[in-house]
């Protein structure tokens, strides 16, 4: 594997990134939205006396931790679908980019847009719930890694089926 070929994809996917609304949106919107309806959703919960107080942290971490998997998981597939809606894909395979480079540039790419994303739903459960994320982060490395290494099995998998079967099922990304 070669490191400037890897920087390459990286360089290529942060572009598309800054340039296209729709890969913002799902960076910082969707998380932000998931934040204040479960936000409302759990002072409901907390004023009808039907929660606990600690429940409400559950709560709040399981969100924050649930939009990094899922924007990882997206992504992956999602990154490797505008590849194929631009018709790149065959650019970046005639050259010596290697299938583990190509990978390798997408998990970095989105390990970063995932960690945009956390970043936003902490400080927006931060500011509008008073939930503080941050403290408790060192102990949630070690689930982070296994949701990120899960949401990476489930991209891969969804990229697969789609080269298997085309651009038909690109829903499941």
């Amino acid at each position: 594997m070669r490191l400037h070929r890897i920087q390459a994809v990286v360089v290529r996917h942060i572009y598309e990134t800054c340039r296209n609304f729709d890969r913002i949106t799902d960076m910082v919107y969707w998380p932000v939205v998931d934040i204040i309806m479960w936000g409302f959703f759990s002072i409901y919960l907390t004023r009808s006396n039907s929660l606990r107080p600690n429940a409400v942290s559950f709560l709040f971490g399981a969100i924050i931790l649930w939009n990094l998997f899922r924007s990882f998981q997206r992504d992956m597939a999602v990154g490797f679908l505008a590849e194929l809606w631009s018709g790149n894909l065959i650019n970046l395979f005639s050259t010596p980019l290697t299938v583990s480079e190509y990978i390798a540039g997408l998990i970095i790419v989105n390990l970063l847009k995932s960690t945009v994303g956390l970043i936003v739903a902490s400080l927006v459960a931060w500011f509008c719930y008073a939930y503080n994320f941050f403290p408790m982060l060192p102990l949630f490395i070690p689930f982070m890694l296994g949701l990120i290494l899960f949401a990476l099995a489930v991209g891969v998998t969804t990229t697969g089926l789609i080269l298997r079967y085309s651009t038909s099922v690109q829903g499941i990304a």
